[in-house]
């Protein structure tokens, strides 16, 4: 590999960039299109919908999503009881919006945005009743599954969504297992002898499977159903076991690092899709083999998973996660790149052909870290880094800020994917609201300003939480809740 390949630059002539930029985000928006084309006549044919992948997920957050017809057309089905349990004037695991209603809660996938307070760290009161809500979730699910059983798509869809949260649960789970090992270390993992990581690799392959049986497969029989049982009862077990030794160690550092609130890229079939095209222009030219596919944690998590368990790639592929211990993304921009050791936990041939995979591409800061920690751990057949979307002109202000500029003339040279853009608020240049380069109402992604809204209009948080930032924009709901406040609700 050249060492010399640098992910970023300083020092640009900004308007050359932004040009460079936008004819990057026409090519890659040209790309998408035929890839989703693709995808949305597999949909429409397998659930006979006319919308392809948005009629089944809803684009801003990810979530299972149906229209409000449909959903008032579904009748005596279990799953739509459980998705439509209300607390408190408030739905608990799922969300409506204007037009429809999304799989996805307060109790269970967002809990941390609604009833903790921003910017400060989790406690183990909040931990231990996301906990709780957790078990509950697990015994109804478990209830309803034992009897279920798939008269049509709509049935399907509905598993879908229950799947999705478990996929949600299984994630962070692994994430907590590594961190609890690992922390305060960079560490490559690789499958090795822990078996609770172990057993949390097996379960994420059986969602993969389930997944992709769910959305494309033409025929669900309701053995399908059987495997879901099995998913949540294993899922179910080891989410237990890890998440008592979280609340033992009772560290709310541990915790921030290991229950990672940031939903900014939660689209299964996203993630999908972009892999598939992000794979095969890497290994365009591939003439089969092993392959080492590096991600990083949290947010590359899932990425090798549904690469190795997907039918676009014939390579047999070696999944290994890498957990870089330089700060948050702010810290990584203003840190010198330097060849940090890493641990590598397991067995792997750092001499086979080896790819890096990641969610989002902005910089290319957190990238230059992971090649350089693999560089200096003799990884020396590194072929390129993967990603899923890519930076957009809306956040040339972030990137000028830091002076540090993705290298853009490595794109599909050495930079593969960047299938889909990057959903981050539009941002003025020389604004840096409160540091964390928010928009004007304090949002920093579309999709974060998304699920935000269907929680407030949910009644669904804390006084100080994140859902929290519409308070003033809405009539008559400011006075409940400070009535609330003020009874010690």
């Amino acid at each position: 590999m050249n060492r010399n390949i640098k992910m970023f630059n300083k020092n640009v002539d900004l308007e050359d960039y932004k040009d460079e930029l936008a004819f990057l985000e026409e090519r890659k928006n040209k790309a998408k299109n035929k890839m989703f084309k693709i995808y949305n006549a597999k949909i429409n044919k397998k659930f006979g919908v006319l919308n392809g992948i948005n009629s089944i997920f809803d684009w801003n957050t990810g979530a299972v999503y149906f229209e409000d017809y449909e959903w008032q057309r579904i009748k005596n089905n279990k799953l739509k009881d459980l998705f439509n349990i209300i607390n408190n004037n408030s739905y608990i695991y799922s969300l409506p919006t204007n037009n429809g209603i999304i799989l996805r809660g307060p109790d269970i996938y967002y809990y941390f945005f609604c009833y903790a307070k921003q910017n400060q760290k989790t406690s183990y009161k909040k931990v231990k009743k996301w906990f709780d809500n957790c078990t509950l979730f697990f015994e109804k699910g478990k209830m309803i599954l034992k009897k279920y059983k798939i008269q049509n798509n709509t049935d399907v869809r509905l598993l879908l969504g229950l799947v999705d949260n478990l996929r949600n649960l299984i994630l962070l789970m692994t994430n907590c297992k590594i961190v609890i090992n690992y922390r305060n270390e960079n560490i490559l993992y690789v499958k090795s002898e822990d078996s609770d990581i172990n057993k949390c690799f097996n379960i994420i392959e059986l969602y993969q499977e389930i997944m992709n049986s769910l959305l494309f497969d033409l025929t669900s029989n309701n053995n399908i159903v059987d495997s879901i049982l099995e998913l949540l009862k294993k899922t179910e077990n080891l989410f237990f076991k890890i998440m008592n030794i979280m609340l033992k160690i009772n560290d709310s550092d541990l915790y921030e690092t290991g229950i990672n609130r940031l939903r900014e890229i939660d689209h299964y079939l996203e993630n999908y899709v972009a892999c598939e095209y992000a794979i095969k222009e890497a290994l365009k030219h591939d003439n089969g083999g092993e392959v080492n596919l590096i991600s990083i944690l949290y947010g590359g998590l899932e990425l090798p998973f549904i690469v190795k368990n997907s039918c676009f790639v014939k390579n047999k592929i070696n999944i290994c996660l890498l957990l870089q211990n330089n700060g948050n993304y702010i810290e990584k921009q203003k840190k010198e790149i330097t060849n940090n050791k890493l641990k590598i936990v397991g067995n792997i041939d750092t001499k086979k052909k080896t790819l890096i995979i990641d969610d989002n591409l902005m910089s290319g800061v957190t990238m230059q870290l992971a090649l350089d920690e693999l560089r200096s751990n003799e990884f020396s057949n590194i072929k390129g880094v993967l990603a899923v979307r890519h930076p957009c002109m809306n956040r040339v202000p972030q990137l000028t800020y830091f002076n540090n500029y993705l290298n853009l003339k490595l794109v599909d040279k050495y930079i593969y994917g960047l299938l889909t853009e990057t959903q981050l608020t539009k941002i003025k240049d020389n604004t840096n609201y409160n540091g964390l380069f928010v928009n004007e109402l304090n949002l920093y992604s579309i999709q974060m300003e998304s699920f935000l809204k269907a929680l407030y209009i949910n009644n669904s948080f804390i006084k100080g939480s994140e859902t929290d930032i519409f308070m003033g924009f809405s009539i008559g709901k400011t006075d409940l809740i400070d009535k609330k406040i003020e009874r010690g609700n």
